[in-house]
């Protein structure tokens, strides 16, 4: 693994009516409106906020894997433990496409050094592309922009991509990727947020895309709008021939909602709900109950799923919304089975660095004494001279070799150290950083939350929280 990548996030088990974008990041705040779990109901299992669908195995070879997470803001600074969180779930789960909802980013006013591709450069194996996508015809004057998509390509497969683009209105309700296949087999993924309902303030992204429409002099409500727009592009890729994913945050639901019928009209099926019929729905959202499901992933008729399902909440990043995965294989992404290369690893022993390289030679020339392989040689050397080399002189020849090569190999190991660490790291900064998932994953649950009762037990057998059912939201 090249140095700077990042660590391995801890290992997990395999396996909204009237919601805003805007009212979400600060629901957890009006905790004094609302009614407070005992202990006694806090502890009963919930089922609806576990892992649904297949269990997630490490990923097969020959096999395109999607994510996509509304993230609730991507933050700005790569010291934010959220950040973090982000990069180590794409590495871990080994993610070739990730589309990201709700970045609620205005790009422009963003520091250069705060650029995705300045926090990312060197922290993720093999590098990535990535499309993100606001509304342009917005001005605020912070970084604060609500809404915006985001979409990532990682892997084997980025080397594949032959274009990317975003809504034409400039509105930012979409991104996409395109991946060249077999001959004319295109692949289109598809990254998109769709505004909830009229709600109060002028900034919110019914309002912000209400406001463009009007002046353009049209009438649609801003969801029928999205709903028309995407039909209309998605029927001019499919004539192109692209097999076409669509993953979004519909804000609507899924099962039977508007969103859906459009996607039908379009040949586009809700791959999740079709891979797994005869299981119950369970919610996306962690305010919506009855198996309401607003985040989906769509799909035309020639991609066929390998598996497929839901995270359970806050499994991956700290965001009111699941993650949702899909694998599919290469034949119907691409038309064929790609080759894969083999990545370059770093070298320890840098010639340009004579420090390195005199301690290689004095590892070198400790290991190679140590073995006596210089007396063996030269006792060999002497008697070859005398006449013709013997099968067993031979033999004797080999093996000095290949212990030579051992001891070469051994002192190229020792004679550098690799700084793999994405950030500082020390038993007491994780053990900090336990505590305070436990307590966040806690106060969620007490306020009525989804939250899975088996990451919170986890947790609680991790950080040793004495009596941590029974706290109360004031201390």
């Amino acid at each position: 693994m090249p140095a700077g990548t990042i660590r391995h996030r801890k290992a997990r088990p395999k396996g909204r009516p009237g919601r805003t974008s805007q009212q979400s990041p600060h629901v957890e705040e009006s905790s004094g409106q609302r009614e407070v779990l005992t202990s006694a109901e806090m502890q009963k299992e919930d089922v609806q906020a576990e892992a649904w669908g297949d269990r997630q195995t490490k990923k097969k070879k020959y096999t395109f894997r999607l994510l996509l997470q509304n993230i609730q803001r991507l933050p700005l600074s790569a010291r934010e433990s959220k950040h973090e969180d982000i990069l180590n779930w794409i590495f871990t789960d080994e993610a070739d496409a990730v589309i990201l909802t709700e970045v609620n980013t205005y790009w422009p006013n963003v520091k250069p050094h705060q650029q995705w591709n300045e926090r990312t450069k060197g922290r993720i194996p093999q590098g990535e592309k990535h499309r993100f996508a606001h509304n342009r015809h917005g001005s605020p004057t912070g970084t604060m922009q609500y809404g915006g998509v985001g979409a990532l390509a990682l892997g084997e497969t980025r080397h594949r991509l032959c274009g990317t683009g975003e809504d034409l209105t400039g509105l930012g309700r979409w991104v996409w990727m395109r991946y060249k296949g077999k001959g004319e087999h295109h692949l289109r993924v598809v990254g998109a947020y769709r505004p909830n309902p009229k709600g109060t303030g002028e900034n919110t992204v019914h309002a912000q895309h209400q406001k463009y429409l009007l002046q353009q002099e049209d009438t649609r409500d801003p969801q029928v709008a999205f709903n028309q727009d995407l039909a209309k592009q998605i029927k001019k890729w499919t004539l192109m021939g692209d097999q076409i994913i669509v993953a979004l945050d519909a804000n609507d639901d899924l099962r039977d909602g508007s969103v859906k019928r459009m996607m039908a009209r379009q040949g586009l099926g809700e791959a999740l709900l079709t891979q797994h019929k005869s299981i119950p729905t369970v919610p996306t959202f962690h305010m919506n109950s009855d198996g309401k499901l607003i985040d989906g992933i769509f799909v035309t008729r020639g991609i066929t799923l390998q598996a497929g399902g839901y995270y359970a909440f806050h499994e991956t990043v700290q965001s009111p919304h699941r993650a949702l995965w899909i694998d599919i294989s290469f034949e119907d992404a691409f038309g064929c089975k790609l080759q894969t290369s083999t990545p370059v690893a770093a070298r320890r022993l840098h010639l340009k660095d004579p420090r390195v390289v005199n301690k290689y030679n004095k590892i070198l020339e400790k290991e190679l004494q140590r073995l006596r392989l210089p007396q063996r040689l030269f006792l060999l050397e002497t008697k070859v001279r005398a006449g013709v080399i013997t099968e067993a002189q031979a033999k004797e020849y080999e093996a000095v070799h290949v212990a030579g090569l051992h001891c070469k190999a051994h002192a190229e190991r020792k004679c550098r150290k690799m700084k793999m660490g994405g950030v500082d790291w020390s038993p007491a900064y994780q053990q900090s950083r336990d505590a305070i998932e436990l307590w966040a994953l806690l106060r969620r649950k007490k306020l009525g939350m989804k939250v899975s009762s088996r990451r919170l037990r986890r947790w609680i057998r991790k950080t040793k929280a004495v009596n941590p059912w029974g706290r109360s939201l004031d201390i």
